[in-house]
């Protein structure tokens, strides 16, 4: 894995990330359900790596200050901070 970043994005704070709702009473949730509540719990950037024409996802870290992951195939990285005033989009093209 290499040392510098390659890309640097400024990212908005995902509403309402600090906890999932519940469905008290409702019974089992679908997998639409859990794959939205996983979101809240854990927030994701998609991105897809037009270098090696890979899908994944980077995650937030502990601190919340940031967004990190490294592409599949060729191990090329993204940092994207959290800051006021940054993008609302959750999905980005890395080449």
């Amino acid at each position: 894995m290499r040392d510098s970043l390659d890309y640097l994005v400024d990212v908005d704070e995902l509403e309402g990330a600090a906890g999932a709702d519940t469905d008290a009473g409702k019974g089992s949730k679908s997998v639409v359900d859990r794959i939205g509540s996983s979101m809240r719990e854990r927030p994701a950037l998609a991105v897809y790596w037009t270098c090696c024409g890979l899908f994944s996802h980077v995650y937030r870290n502990r601190k919340r200050s940031h967004f990190s992951g490294s592409c599949p195939g060729c191990s090329k990285t993204v940092h994207a901070r959290i800051a006021p005033g940054g993008t609302r989009t959750r999905s980005f093209q890395i080449c």
